[in-house]
């Protein structure tokens, strides 16, 4: 499930930095904490969307995804 949501999407699982000089590029940035939010945002999303659908999805999610839709934001995947 991992492997097909990362090809869907674009996005990597994140992994925390291996050097003294990514771990600082990484506090600075506030990288470790945007990359992760943002994987698993996106990973809760794709789950709900192509596992349940988005009529099951709470409403504030379809509240959510219906906003981001409008602005050409939203990820619609393809079922089957």
């Amino acid at each position: 499930m991992r492997q097909a949501f990362e090809e869907a999407m674009g996005l990597k699982e994140f992994k925390p930095a291996t050097t003294p000089l990514e771990a600082l590029i990484d506090k600075v940035t506030d990288y470790p904490n945007s990359a992760w939010a943002q994987y698993v945002t996106g990973f809760l999303g794709w789950v709900t969307i192509t596992h349940w659908g988005l009529e099951e999805a709470p409403f504030a999610f379809q509240k959510d995804f219906a906003e981001k839709a409008k602005k050409g934001l939203a990820f619609y995947p393809k079922k089957g």
